[in-house]
């Protein structure tokens, strides 16, 4: 819970009103503390100024800021609120955040802008309309993979957590369907995406419930704003055609049967 109140508090701090109307702006991040106390990216700000360059990413660890012009300042030692204050700034000038990401660290220049009370909608696309081929970890072995690459299939893409209660009985429901439904063969792929922050978490959740029907990944960079997901479990179902067929709650859906008929069109 600490975690989630100290990214809700850095949140709060970045569009403080009173902040704006001084012209100073942030980088649109949400800060957090990891359970090793260090301070990193919680998430980012849909349509920010770090969102949009897709500079900063959800989990770097942040070592260091600098100012145009100055000193590198660590941010060891402080909560999510001190460094918030540090972060904002007057709009247009830039700050280059030096940050840990896997086992490298990296350099990153932002240019501060005005934090919208609104951020961008994010756009769902819509039956008929190319799915987005987005990639995520394949937890079997850690590697790469996208969307495309199951091209010729019908694709079920389940977006999902381990602490989302809803998208439990789904997500076991959809460990059957395969072996009720030997019809599917290998023309359809179960595609079990998890937007947790926490990998290893996940994997051990997968272990504990034994869920391994499904074909695994891991969504590790938010690649899910691609499909609009604001809420889950959500499903997209995708045609043999990259098309989407159809979208919306697993458990108001007839999985199997829209599959089905998916199939008979072939």
């Amino acid at each position: 819970m600490k975690t989630l109140l100290t990214a809700l508090f850095a949140s709060t701090l970045f569009l403080n009103p009173a902040v704006r109307a001084a012209e100073t702006g942030g980088v649109g991040a949400i800060l957090q503390e990891t359970k090793e106390g260090q301070l990193a990216i919680g998430s980012l700000m849909r349509g920010g100024p770090a969102d949009k360059g897709g500079l900063l990413k959800k989990g770097d660890v942040l070592l260091s800021i600098r100012e145009e012009g100055g000193e590198p300042v660590s941010l060891a030692g402080l909560d999510t609120e001190g460094a918030a204050k540090k972060i904002r700034g007057e709009i247009g000038t830039t700050l280059t955040f030096k940050v840990k990401r896997g086992e490298e660290e990296v350099e990153v220049a932002v240019t501060r802008g005005k934090i919208s009370m609104k951020p961008e909608a994010p756009k769902v696309p819509q039956v008929g309309e190319a799915a987005p081929d987005i990639s995520f970890v394949r937890l079997s072995d850690g590697k790469e993979e996208k969307v495309s690459d199951h091209a010729g299939k019908v694709r079920v893409i389940d977006f999902w957590a381990t602490w989302c209660g809803p998208c439990q009985a789904p997500m076991g429901k959809m460990q059957t369907y395969a072996e009720k439904h030997p019809e599917f063969g290998d023309k359809v792929v179960f595609i079990a995406c998890s937007v947790d922050q926490d990998k290893d978490r996940l994997v051990k959740h997968l272990e504990t419930k034994g869920w391994n029907k499904t074909h695994n990944v891991w969504d590790d960079d938010r690649e899910n704003d691609a499909y609009g997901v604001t809420g889950i479990p959500t499903v997209f179902i995708i045609d043999a055609d990259g098309k989407i067929a159809a979208s919306g709650h697993p458990g108001t859906m007839d999985i199997p049967g829209i599959v089905g008929k998916l199939l008979e069109k072939k």
